[in-house]
């Protein structure tokens, strides 16, 4: 039996439209190079808290996207993503039978890149919320990813219900590329490549055996 199918539809359709939304406000550059069919993704999987299936994957999972989404969503503007925040996507999935409060706030995971340090999870919700008297950014990509609730580091996750939670890091790297990643107590994910088409199919309509063999 696929998983939420029947609770999860109306949240799922309205993530996939704040989605398309934030999307829409980055095209992909003109002469971008064309995914194969059978193109390889690299996805990092673990737990973030116990029963919900953790995936940490880059936004377009094709690097000459990727770099264009970060050149066009930053900017001079108050709405613009500063430039120390480089946006990936946090896939949550609960298995479980009951609502599982997951934290997703600065330092949660931690990706190991060399060369150099390694890179903390970035809070989203201190640039999204207003501090020491500055307004917090409106309109743009900042409305946008606040619809996808960027600006909680707490989510609540109902039994059998997915989320895409945007989280940042200081820097673009590959994550097929990097050493590894791990939650903030150390505990490690693990790299999982998977063909492009399983990989859509996983973030539309997964079964607890789709997750399950993760």
């Amino acid at each position: 039996m696929r998983l939420g199918v029947v609770t999860g539809l109306l949240s799922f359709a309205l993530l996939l439209v704040a989605s398309r939304l934030w999307r829409s406000d980055v095209a992909p550059p003109r002469r971008a190079s064309v995914r194969p069919h059978d193109a390889e993704v690299a996805v990092w999987v673990g737990e973030l808290a116990s029963g919900v299936k953790t995936v940490l994957s880059s936004p377009w999972n094709q690097p000459d996207w990727d770099v264009a989404a970060d050149a066009t969503l930053r900017g001079a503007r108050a709405t613009d993503v500063p430039p120390d925040l480089v946006l990936y996507d946090c896939w949550l999935f609960n298995t479980t039978d009951v609502d599982v409060t997951v934290r997703l706030g600065g330092g949660a995971l931690v990706v190991e890149a060399p060369p150099g340090a390694p890179l903390p999870l970035r809070s989203l919700s201190s640039w999204l919320s207003p501090v020491d008297g500055r307004a917090a950014p409106a309109g743009g990509a900042a409305s946008v990813l606040r619809a996808l609730g960027a600006g909680r580091d707490e989510i609540v996750l109902p039994p059998g219900r997915m989320n895409r939670h945007p989280v940042a890091f200081e820097r673009r790297v590959a994550l097929g590329d990097v050493v590894g990643v791990k939650r903030a107590d150390g505990t490690a994910f693990r790299l999982r490549r998977m063909r492009e088409t399983e990989w859509s199919a996983l973030i539309q309509s997964p079964s607890r055996a789709d997750l399950e063999n993760l």
